[in-house]
């Protein structure tokens, strides 16, 4: 048949044009040109490319930034900012191997994922009773289906707070308990403009409450001398 007849699969998508004869009895692909833009129609991937005759595009999310904050706080970022991928955080503990759960907009943890786009997460702390001081927590972004690389974070040991005072500044915590950690809480019971951020200082009670009082003064103290954390652990 004649070069350029349709032949074969004379249907055609936005990869794959429909085959063509070549002249010489033989039926030819007719791919799209790679590199051509396309949409697979999945909004975990992209940017979308042809290659050879299929679309198909990377994979969007990403490993999030992942801290631990406070002795009762976890800070996560998805990534990348404003991305077209909507995606679920996965909290997972090396330390509590029992936990398994999903993170909610408000920092509370879930058995049930939330979707949101990295832009609607922006940067949340993750708090409730099951994180506790000196454990490591891993974050993972998934969307649909898929999970990234884990991220990690561990929080500071029980009582510590901050790091010295330097330039009008508390420090983060440094991997000791000194006075200076009392001195911070106090600052934040206080409501001076050098006070720490709420969770870094916000140490009680086992379900953390977002406010700073005499309380954490106390727990702060209890820290400094030695004792233990008071609360039981997540995982029995």
């Amino acid at each position: 048949m004649a070069v350029e007849t349709a032949c074969g699969v004379p249907t055609s998508d936005q990869c794959d044009n429909a085959d063509i004869c070549d002249g010489g009895g033989l039926c030819d692909d007719n791919f799209v040109a790679n590199g051509t833009p396309c949409d697979d129609a999945d909004i975990c991937t992209g940017p979308d490319l042809c290659q050879t005759g299929t679309c198909e595009g990377p994979f969007i999310p990403v490993a999030p930034l992942v801290e631990g904050f406070g002795g009762r706080y976890v800070r996560v970022t998805p990534q990348p900012p404003g991305s077209d991928a909507p995606v679920a955080l996965r909290l997972t503990s090396p330390t509590w191997p029992c936990l398994d759960l999903w993170v909610r907009p408000d920092g509370r943890l879930s058995s049930t994922p939330w979707i949101l786009f990295p832009v609607d997460w922006g940067t949340i702390f993750i708090h409730g009773e099951q994180i506790t001081p000196d454990a490591t927590y891993v974050v993972q972004a998934e969307c649909g289906g898929v999970l990234t690389a884990g991220a990690s974070g561990t929080t500071p040991i029980w009582g510590d707070t901050v790091g010295f005072f330097d330039s009008g500044t508390w420090l983060p915590p440094d991997g000791t308990v000194t006075i200076n950690d009392i001195l911070a809480i106090v600052d934040g019971f206080a409501s001076t403009v050098t006070a720490p951020p709420t969770e870094r200082i916000d140490l009680v009670g086992c379900d953390p409450d977002g406010s700073i009082d005499i309380i954490d003064v106390l727990a702060g103290v209890e820290g400094f001398n030695g004792l233990p954390f008071p609360c039981p652990p997540p995982c029995p």
